[in-house]
């Protein structure tokens, strides 16, 4: 029967019938209708189906007979953000009953939800293979910095000069209203170093308050894609992140 045809309903019977589901059919269908909010789509053509929704079906799909494991395919792209929520809350559920997830995204918001393990490619190449913490403190660089002043008047040339002079490296990288943000590329006391600072001239500076983080998981990812990050300082086999590691149970993002 041609896509154009089939109804949401149709699609999960005819896959539960291939699971040999035969006795529970329309137990299993109204059960994934019901996890995967798709009850309001039931009776919808399927060819009629947003980005979104298709996604819901296609995990739907793949849900059918309890898998051991799960690959998906940029599982929330098209979503919504409450959406997306509800569809890795799911996809976590499976994997803490003990099912295997392997998914690809370009979403690292969606990589840090769901992984366990990641690993990066680029131009069809494994980049990287590790722990979202491994990755971030082996291929970061560097610290984040953003700050809010006391009103919009007040001097950010005289920050940024505060800034560079405890640390070199630093360079603005937004500003808006009341609000600056700097990279600190290295703060040889670490995170602590630079809380000491910014704590000890906060009210000289009219500074209301401020916070400090780690490279994203985005910008290493922008990094590795930009050609930032060379091929010869990325060993494969790094301490507990060898390669006979790719046992591992939860996601991998590409």
């Amino acid at each position: 029967m041609g896509n154009h045809l089939k109804r949401l309903e149709n699609e999960l019977v005819s896959a539960a019938h291939s699971f040999r589901l035969i006795n529970r059919q329309v137990k299993v269908v109204n059960y994934l209708l019901r996890r995967l909010e798709l009850n309001y789509h039931r009776d919808i053509v399927t060819d009629g189906y947003s980005c979104g929704t298709r996604r819901k079906l296609s995990t739907a799909l793949a849900l059918i007979g309890h898998p051991q494991i799960l690959l998906l395919d940029e599982p929330s792209s098209g979503m919504d953000p409450r959406t997306k929520r509800h569809l890795w809350k799911i996809i976590s559920e499976e994997v803490k009953g003990k099912c295997a997830v392997v998914l690809t995204s370009h979403s690292m918001e969606e990589c840090e939800a769901l992984c366990s393990r990641l690993a990066i490619m680029v131009k069809g190449q494994f980049r990287c293979l590790g722990s979202l913490q491994h990755i971030k403190n082996r291929f970061g660089s560097g610290f984040t910095v953003k700050m809010y002043l006391a009103n919009a008047s007040c001097d950010a040339e005289a920050i940024t000069y505060f800034m560079q002079r405890r640390f070199p490296s630093t360079y603005l990288k937004d500003q808006h209203s009341t609000m600056v943000e700097y990279h600190v590329a290295v703060a040889p006391g670490g995170v602590a170093d630079i809380f000491d600072q910014l704590e000890s001239n906060k009210t000289a500076l009219q500074i209301k308050h401020f916070s400090v983080s780690q490279t994203t998981l985005d910008e290493v990812f922008i990094n590795f894609a930009m050609e930032k990050i060379g091929m010869e300082t990325i060993p494969l086999h790094s301490e507990e992140e060898a390669c006979d590691d790719l046992g591992f149970n939860k996601a991998v993002q590409t």
